[in-house]
């Protein structure tokens, strides 16, 4: 299930005619018992301990006193069970709808703290009465409470659902938070929340497909159609919710939906159109062209956050993103390590048109003193811009990081596919062979395992029956790996630009395929039968691979074709 957050409104405090349930409650402690601050522990509260409180919540006659002996009671929230039985206890013969709201609320307080409490029929049924209470405020704080409990079955679900048609709009926000506890199957009942009257209540429906987005068994793409009409919505929060929502569920698929999207580019609010570009941006390329100047305005003028999302939202419109070269291109020299890598990034899936931006993207992957991530994502651009004259002059100072033992291993895998990207001019730079020999001499170790196998694959290919024996060390070395899988590419999801949610929601996927021991027969293919078959660890392997039924069937094959040439 996925992690989720509590309800996004003050709506769900259940004090009605406050602004904050906790405001109000610690002025009614203030005014009732006559002190100045009120500090809360787990086990005591104004000094008093939950026996205490427990008394004056039982015994009371003034209904103020047992209000605010709940809340104290509810902000108890050590380990121990009592404060909860406490409250439990009262809820079955309170009458008054403000305690028995206040009740309610401090239970749901109390129960995220004490981890997994049992099933308890008599508090869901406590609870299932309460929500058909003709008091408004104890419907919505038995909601809040039923969400917050972690023992759920079909009948609490069942009830909340049915809550949907509660008359009172809070009730209703409330339902659509507590339903989202319920994992994928409330996919279906927030979805038609979305079309809610209230606004609280479309903003709650959005935020927890947002958070549902998260499990991949919730198929909340079912809500797609609604929250793509909600970008239009005449409330400035749903809007935000909407495109948060939008922004963990897009697919490149979705281009031809995405108009409401695109038109929020244009609203007045500047978050929604960060947010809208973002969305426009986990659509990719095409569908997100017009993103681009908003994208660039926010690398150029926004907070750290923004520009973190804007950089790495202007990789996923590739070669549309020519017009932010220039922000670009500058971001490489910011003062934060991650708005640096973004932009590095970003520069890559412009391809051929990035390189007025080679030269800088150079110094952050060779300078040593650099943050390696950030060198490796400035590697990876320059291996994507491909066959241009400034990275061309610069394939000797490449080679001499590639063949440097003390320089990140990371780094220097990255940089052998700049190397690879120059295989028909390789011929032009003498120094590549005795470099990359000098890799394959090294000794083996984590660090270095891909680009001594980059180095081996690369020699096979460019001195066929020539190879020098190191290379085929390697290669042996190469046979015997089953870890290895062959690099496809990568896929951005950026986050939402939403100033609520949590920063760092952006993240980059690197894509696997098939697997990688297929390079190395490919180089072994092309060295030749005449130098392969006197390698007697080399053909071993061969036949290893060849008779193993577990062996994946493409490499099998591939064994199989190089032994019947040897």
């Amino acid at each position: 299930m996925a992690h989720l957050s509590e309800p996004t409104s003050v709506l769900r405090f259940p004090f009605r005619g406050s602004v904050l349930f906790h405001a109000v409650s610690m002025a009614c402690l203030v005014h009732l018992f006559g002190v100045a601050t009120v500090q809360a522990q787990s086990d005591r509260i104004l000094g008093r301990p939950v026996e205490e409180w427990a008394k004056i919540l039982h015994q009371s006659s003034d209904a103020n006193k047992r209000q605010a002996a709940a809340f104290a009671i509810g902000k108890m929230t050590g380990k121990s069970t009592v404060p909860f039985r406490e409250l439990k206890k009262a809820l079955g013969a309170e009458k008054d709808p403000r305690v028995r709201e206040a009740i309610q609320f401090s239970l749901g307080d109390l129960a995220p703290s004490l981890g997994a409490i049992p099933a308890d029929l008599e508090l869901q049924r406590l609870l299932l009465a309460s929500l058909a209470d003709g008091d408004w405020g104890v419907r919505r704080s038995a909601v809040y409470t039923l969400g917050s409990l972690p023992f759920r079955d079909d009948t609490s679900f069942a009830a909340l659902d049915k809550s949907r048609k509660d008359d009172q709009g809070e009730v209703r926000q409330n339902v659509a938070w507590a339903l989202a506890r319920y994992g994928k199957s409330a996919v279906p009942a927030l979805a038609e929340l979305l079309s809610d009257p209230q606004p609280a209540v479309r903003r709650e429906s959005a935020q927890a497909l947002a958070e549902l987005a998260q499990d991949p068994d919730a198929n909340v793409r079912f809500a797609l159609p609604s929250l793509f009409s909600l970008c239009q919505d005449p409330d400035l929060e749903v809007r935000k919710k909407a495109l948060l929502a939008l922004g963990k569920i897009v697919e490149p698929k979705d281009a031809d939906a995405a108009d409401p999207v695109r038109a929020a580019l244009a609203d007045r609010d500047g978050e929604i159109r960060l947010q809208a570009a973002l969305v426009l941006s986990n659509i990719g390329t095409k569908a997100a062209k017009d993103a681009v100047g908003v994208l660039a305005e926010m690398l150029r003028r926004g907070n750290l956050q923004q520009q973190r999302d804007s950089a790495l939202a202007l990789r996923n419109l590739g070669t549309f993103a020519s017009p932010a070269l220039g922000e670009l291109a500058q971001a490489l020299g910011h003062a934060d390590a991650q708005v640096r890598q973004n932009a590095a990034f970003a520069l890559g899936a412009v391809k051929a048109n990035a390189e007025p931006a080679v030269p800088k993207l150079l110094d952050l992957a060779i300078q040593s003193n650099e943050l390696p991530s950030v060198r490796v994502k400035a590697a990876v651009a320059l291996g994507e811009i491909g066959d241009v004259p400034s990275i061309a002059r610069a394939i000797p100072t490449i080679l001499d990081v590639i063949q440097n033992p003390r320089e990140h291993g990371d780094v220097r895998h990255r940089l052998i596919w700049v190397v690879f990207g120059y295989f028909r001019r390789l011929n032009e730079f003498p120094q590549v062979e005795s470099s990359l020999t000098r890799v394959c001499s090294e000794p083996s170790s984590l660090a270095n395992k891909q680009v001594r196998y980059h180095a081996a694959y690369l020699l096979g290919l460019l001195k066929k029956d020539q190879v020098p024996s190191q290379a085929l060390n390697v290669l042996h070395e190469f046979l015997l790996d089953t870890t290895l899988r062959v690099y496809q590419g990568e896929l951005s999801q950026v986050g939402s630009g939403d100033q609520e949610a949590k920063s760092g929601q952006s993240r980059v996927t690197t894509q696997l395929g098939e697997d990688g021991r297929r390079m190395a027969l490919d180089a072994l293919t092309v060295v030749g039968p005449a130098v392969v078959g006197k390698r007697r660890d080399i053909v071993q392997q061969l036949r290893a691979l060849a008779n193993d039924a577990k062996t994946d069937p493409e490499i099998r094959k591939k064994s199989q074709s190089l032994l019947a040439d040897l």
